[in-house]
């Protein structure tokens, strides 16, 4: 059978409906997936409708003619030919699968990548109010060593500039501020969904991490996911690129 399928919520369910029933006296089915950014509703939706095993691969490089139709064949045959070896569990040459993480390490996924994208705003705003700063050659008058100190902050706001460059400023200081309270939010939640992992609890007692211990190991810790998929000590230096090649 060879379907185009809306993904209207309605549409969708009505044909997986149609499929589970179809497979059912087989047990189920097997479905492949290219990774994308916008899929992960349909990776929770496919085991709800019988399916068996859903086979994460990342593409290949873009072809100069591609479209959904040939993507769609190549895959299909290329689950067809190897579907003895997906059933057993055996890996495929030449087949980059990828791991599908559990709910709760995609959780603590997103969790890790939003106060890195937070901790990325900050850095530029700190880095716009040190331009300011030296493009009137006034950072050796800040009362502290850095900016990010409470006293340095209360200077900033005080600081005489042009009028244009103070109003800039200003909207900075207000954008700092708005961040730091997220970052203090997210940190809230990073704390609390350390608790629940007790891989995140345990990977920094290995090292010196400073203040970020709860951060970096949720990130660690939720970038691994299950030891047991790792078939061998060697084999997570490996996921890491920590291996050098010969």
């Amino acid at each position: 059978m060879q379907r185009q399928v809306s993904t209207i919520w309605e549409l969708v369910r009505e044909f997986l409906s149609k499929l589970r029933e179809q497979c059912e006296k087989d047990g189920g089915y097997i479905a492949i997936v290219e990774v994308c950014g916008f899929n992960d509703w349909l990776l929770k939706l496919l085991p709800e409708y019988g399916c068996r095993e859903v086979v994460l691969i990342q593409p290949e490089e873009r072809a100069k003619k591609k479209t959904d139709r040939r993507d769609a064949n190549r895959l299909s045959e290329l689950l067809w030919g190897n579907r003895q070896r997906l059933l057993a569990g055996q890996r495929v040459q030449g087949l980059r699968r990828t791991w599908i993480p559990s709910a709760e390490d995609r959780a603590d996924r997103q969790l890790v990548a939003l106060r890195r994208r937070l901790g990325a705003m900050r850095t530029r705003i700190v880095n716009r109010v040190m331009h300011v700063l030296r493009k009137h050659n006034l950072q050796q008058e800040c009362p502290t060593k850095g900016i990010k100190t409470k006293q340095a902050r209360a200077w900033l706001k005080k600081v005489a500039l042009p009028l244009l460059d103070r109003f800039e400023l200003n909207q900075t200081l207000k954008q700092w501020e708005l961040l730091d309270g997220d970052l203090h939010e997210v940190e809230k939640r990073i704390a609390e969904r350390v608790q629940l992992n007790p891989n995140a609890m345990r990977i920094p007692t290995i090292y010196q991490s400073g203040g970020s211990a709860g951060y970096s190991g949720l990130a660690l810790a939720a970038g691994i996911g299950s030891i047991d998929r790792f078939p061998k000590p060697r084999s997570l230096a490996n996921y890491w690129g920590l291996t050098p090649g010969s």
